[in-house]
């Protein structure tokens, strides 16, 4: 039990970060859009 607990805090500290370099990324896009307007 105490395993399966540490691999689900570790799969959501994963899609947390993929999540969060995804939402960077494309932010990042639409800013240079806006700069190459």
């Amino acid at each position: 039990m105490y395993t399966f607990l540490l691999t689900q805090k570790a799969s959501y500290k994963l899609a947390s970060s993929t999540a969060k370099s995804y939402a960077g990324a494309k932010l990042a896009a639409e800013n240079r859009k806006v700069k190459y307007k």
